[in-house]
């Protein structure tokens, strides 16, 4: 299970699940899933309900617990929602052109410098650390 702002993923390794939304507690859709999960299929539940199931990449959306991050061909700013989840202060992309650039590697959690270094090495972006903890991507 993952969760953002906007939005909560939630990606089946193995068995059956079944995904239900409730706005309101006493709304139980007849208690009937909206969504039922098999191994391998993820889906998302936002404000609009569940969403549709498809399919998921084990690898890259289990890699945390090997102490890795798998991008392939990810915007910026959601390479930067994740980091930012393993780094003790905030990075931020404050130029919006930026946000949508791809990003494809595997980096370590417990080294963000390392992902810092190759996004400022490969992308057309300048890092600004203001900080140990505040890192400004411009």
């Amino acid at each position: 299970i993952r969760s953002d702002a906007e939005q909560v993923t939630v990606s089946l390794e193995e068995g059956k699940v079944a995904v239900n939304w409730f706005v309101d507690v006493s709304d139980t859709h007849d208690n009937k899933p909206d969504l039922t999960l098999v191994a391998g299929e993820a889906t998302t539940l936002s404000s609009d309900g569940v969403g549709y199931s498809s399919r998921f990449d084990r690898v890259a959306t289990t890699a945390w617990r090997k102490g890795k991050m798998v991008f392939y061909q990810t915007p910026l700013s959601d390479v930067i929602d994740v980091i930012n989840d393993y780094h003790a202060g905030h990075i931020m992309v404050v130029n919006p052109k930026l946000k949508n650039m791809s990003v494809s590697g595997v980096f370590r959690t417990d080294d963000i410098d390392q992902v810092i270094n190759a996004i400022e090495g490969t992308l057309s972006v300048r890092v600004v650390r203001l900080s140990k903890y505040m890192i400004l991507l411009i």
